[in-house]
């Protein structure tokens, strides 16, 4: 008969802490509260610890109960009965609600019992085996005619090897027995020393960004804590089975959660400082946001109204070109804008058709209107729109498309006598700049003080009125985002529908119209998956932390060193796989490209020598991580050189924060 036998913790159960011994910040925290103990939590945490080792001392081959341990403490700490009592409660306390079982362990556990008849779970713990069946039992795992053998109650340990031996001793043969598990030593050298097949399980362990959110050291805040067991318990929690598709989950769950949910954290808390009663959340890159937006709401209850607003610059700015100035110029047709003719006039919602005869004379015949213009044409265009006749298409298709624009944002609520914002991905603020002119000219309100809160803004923007962007305003560390992360940030933020355009009446209403080119290509890449793992992270961190305990602040510094660590050293499988997803560029809203394109030894020292030759969202990083190129090693090493330089020397910067607060 088949035998089948699992370990127990981080093989079947994990906790929601980094590490197990952070749980015992919170079991000093009870006894604190209720006046039993004036030890600081953290130096509870070290007399625990060491009062287990001295336990375990006493059992080379085993494992100390709980009760050797506690009564360990109680000598170390002159505890009385009560209090060791008290203490060894709070303990199984938290331990019973910071554990949850490993989703894609239930159906393996599922098979073997149908496999073999009944399961063993084997454990090297603390803990009495009542409290472990329960929690199994709890998660999924354990049923009648299971067995639990636990190295306190048993005198014998997996580490040891005894527990193995004496399992045999008593007539389980080896023949058909097979043992998973996660730690090396117990759960796979020592059943193999015996005959025994393992597995080696380790997707429970901390990643290195888990490791990095939690921070070294015995004593860690907990936040910090909590924050890594998010990570982990939200990346186990996948559903996918494709590899490409689990490698955008883990991404999601470990580095672009922690930093959205950062950013959407502090927007609505500057909403909320900032007497901004209303925000909304501008499409595309603000769908992630406002899903985010609304969990948050609800857990930790900010008094802020949270709105999704299908909007664009493409939508909004031909809405309000006036008499074709210089910036409507800039708008349209812009220096390098890298546009073909059909996407200049496409920009004022008209088609080249409609001009056909001028443009011709120009010299822009039918066949280069779906080309990209050279330098010397784009300034040539720029000429041709200041043609009479096409001035006046150009401000009778400003005046319909601002008319359908100021219906739909009236029909959103944006001409209330309501305080409110916008939130964004940022970079330039032209988003902002086009919406407050729009509503300046179509509702009259000359005065008004549009508020915007953003991911991260470039200059000139940042340090504009109204203007405010998570990347500088919590730290102020004079860490500006660089502008070749930007796409990789944008990629973050990707929605699952396309472009607005414009806007159209129907039956219901004003509703968006979007861009012909869908986002097929984004969805078949895995957007969904990228959001709803962003999500995950966020519904398993949110209850952990109480709002007003929540480190902001450290919190951000803390994300945003995971996000670098993927940025700027990805692995070849996260390079491979944010390498092929398309980057719309932000600057002209039409040309989509990819981070890591395949291209050649020439292709790349022509990109290095000229900037113009990189894509938007270029990633040389990536493209390093998937192929050794001396040239652009040392083209990285060089730019990260003088970043580190520049930085160095910036005058009146503060200093960083301690994390540990």
């Amino acid at each position: 008969m088949s035998r089948r036998s699992f370990d127990v913790f981080d093989t079947l159960l994990t906790r929601d802490v980094g590490k197990p011994c952070d749980l015992h910040l919170k079991t000093a925290q009870d006894l604190i509260e209720a006046g039993l103990m004036a030890l600081p939590a953290e130096a509870f945490l070290s007399e625990r610890v060491a009062a287990e080792a001295g336990a375990r001392a006493e059992f080379p081959h085993g494992e100390p109960n709980l009760e050797k341990i506690y009564s360990e403490l109680a000598g170390r700490l002159r505890w009385s009965e009560e209090t060791m009592r008290r203490a060894m409660e709070a303990e199984l306390r938290w331990e019973g609600r910071s554990i949850h079982g490993i989703p894609s362990m239930r159906p393996a556990v599922a098979q073997a019992r149908r496999e073999a008849g009944g399961v063993m779970f084997l454990s090297d713990m603390y803990l009495p085996a009542d409290f472990l069946i329960e929690l199994l039992r709890r998660e999924g795992f354990y049923e009648d005619g299971d067995r639990l053998i636990v190295s306190n109650e048993r005198g014998v340990s997996k580490a040891s090897g005894a527990m193995f031996q004496s399992l045999i001793e008593e007539g389980v043969g080896t023949k058909d027995w097979k043992h998973t598990g996660d730690d090396l030593r117990a759960d796979v050298q020592m059943p193999a020393r015996f005959g025994i097949r393992a597995g080696h399980f380790v997707q429970a362990k901390l990643n290195r960004y888990e490791q990095t959110a939690r921070g070294a050291g015995l004593a860690v805040p907990l936040w910090r804590s909590h924050l890594a067991g998010a990570m982990r318990l939200a990346r186990l929690s996948k559903k996918t089975s494709d590899p490409h598709l689990d490698a955008v989950w883990d991404t999601a769950c470990d580095v672009v959660g922690p930093l959205l949910f950062g950013f959407v954290n502090w927007c609505l808390e500057q909403a909320a400082a900032r007497k901004c009663q209303r925000l909304y959340f501008v499409s595309r890159d603000g769908q992630i946001f406002f899903r985010i937006a609304e969990h948050l709401r609800q857990v930790w209850r900010y008094p802020v109204d949270c709105r999704y607003l299908y909007g664009s610059r493409r939508a909004w700015h031909p809405a309000t070109i006036g008499n074709l100035g210089e910036a409507d110029l800039d708008w349209l047709a812009p220096h390098n804008g890298q546009l073909t003719p059909r996407q200049v006039f496409a920009r004022a919602n008209l088609g080249p058709e409609a001009v056909a005869g001028i443009l011709v004379q120009a010299g822009f015949r039918a066949e280069v209107w779906d080309r990209e213009l050279s330098e010397e044409e784009n300034q040539r265009m720029r000429s041709v729109l200041l043609d009479p006749r096409i001035k006046s298409l150009v401000a009778d298709s400003a005046r319909l498309a601002g008319s359908l624009a100021a219906e739909y944002l009236r029909q959103e609520g944006l001409m209330d006598e309501v305080p409110f914002g916008v939130v964004d991905i940022g970079w330039f603020g032209n988003m902002q700049r086009s919406l407050s002119r729009l509503i300046s000219l179509t509702a009259g309100k000359a005065d008004l003080r549009l508020a915007g809160f953003y991911l991260g803004l470039l200059p000139p923007a940042r340090g504009q009125p109204n203007m405010w962007d998570y990347w500088s305003e919590p730290c102020g560390e004079g860490q500006p985002i660089e502008r070749q992360a930007t796409g990789m940030l944008e990629m973050f933020a990707s929605a699952d529908h396309p472009t607005v355009i414009g806007y159209g009446k129907t039956a219901q209403g004003v509703e968006p119209v979007f861009q012909k080119a869908g986002c097929d290509p984004l969805l078949k890449w895995g957007v969904k998956v990228l959001q709803d793992g962003a999500l995950e992270f966020v519904r398993r961190f949110a209850p952990l932390c109480e709002k007003q305990n929540f480190a902001g602040r450290h919190f951000q510094t803390v994300a945003r060193e995971i996000y670098e660590r993927f940025y700027f050293h990805p692995t070849a499988t996260e390079a491979k796989t944010w390498g092929c997803c398309l980057n719309l560029d932000s600057d002209i809203e039409c040309a989509v490209s990819q981070p890591v394109p395949d291209w050649s030894t020439k292709q790349t020292l022509r990109a290095l020598r000229d900037f113009r030759q990189r894509p938007p969202a270029w990633w040389p990083e990536g493209m390093l991580a998937l192929r050794s190129h001396w040239p652009l090693r040392l083209f990285l090493a060089a730019r990260r050189g003088r970043w580190l330089l520049k930085n160095k020397f910036k005058s009146n910067e503060p200093r960083r924060q301690s994390l540990r607060a």
